[in-house]
């Protein structure tokens, strides 16, 4: 049993592999089943509910797996205020540098979205969307980059190495949704910089959702600003 609890304590690469996997899989579940959901906006319901099945999933692998190495992956909880406003400053000055470089480099072609149909098919759909994109998802999605990929990577080949793989993780999963615009490529990875450089400078991962939730909550700012 002693060599079993010591097997199981030793950080391994299979550990953030697993909370990835484990957020991929919980998305791409999810998104199959949209034909299951009530109603005539199936597919965005879907889309919210994998946001949501997600980050809840893959938090709960991180702290399983952060419990077991005396909070490896997450630091402490304290976060200061001075570090808390700096975090959002943060945050929100990302945003606005990524919609000045859109600015500057408009795309060719109108990126295919999904925002239209959750601001246009009522309060309810939209105002699920909005907790997903800002509590939900910046909790999930550093628990996974910052908390799990950034943890690890750092604990083995140090934190500026931690920083960029976990920047470059959390750029390469969002391509998808880009269509190959590559200023929103470039906003991402900042972004992901930026949380992975407030992570670990506070040693704890709520900067970073702090960053995380700043960035989307100026960027739905200028969504709704521009909609209006």
């Amino acid at each position: 049993m002693s060599v079993l609890r010591q097997t199981l304590a030793s950080p391994r690469w299979s550990e953030p592999f697993l909370v990835f996997l484990v957020f991929f899989l919980a998305q791409v579940a999810t998104l199959s089943m949209a034909e299951l959901f009530p109603g005539d906006n199936r597919l965005l319901i879907a889309t919210i509910a994998s946001g949501f099945c997600a980050s809840i999933s893959a938090t709960a692998a991180v702290l399983w797996i952060d419990r077991r190495h005396g909070r490896r992956y997450l630091g402490g909880m304290h976060i200061s205020k001075r570090h808390m406003v700096s975090s959002i400053a943060a945050g929100a000055v990302t945003s606005l540098a990524a919609w000045l470089l859109a600015e500057a480099f408009p795309a060719d072609k109108p990126l295919p979205s999904l925002v239209e149909g959750f601001m246009e098919n009522g309060p309810a759909i939209m105002s699920w969307w909005a907790l997903g994109l800002l509590v939900v998802s910046p909790i999930g999605e550093e628990a996974v980059f910052r908390g799990a990929v950034q943890g690890y990577v750092s604990s083995r080949l140090g934190q500026p190495v931690g920083i960029v793989m976990g920047a470059l993780c959390f750029m390469l999963v969002h391509l998808p949704q880009l269509h190959g615009y590559w200023p929103a490529a470039v906003a991402i990875f900042a972004l992901g910089c930026v949380a992975g450089v407030a992570r670990a400078k506070t040693g704890t991962i709520h900067a970073a959702v702090l960053v995380h939730a700043a960035y989307n909550t100026v960027v739905m700012a200028f969504v709704l600003a521009a909609r209006a």
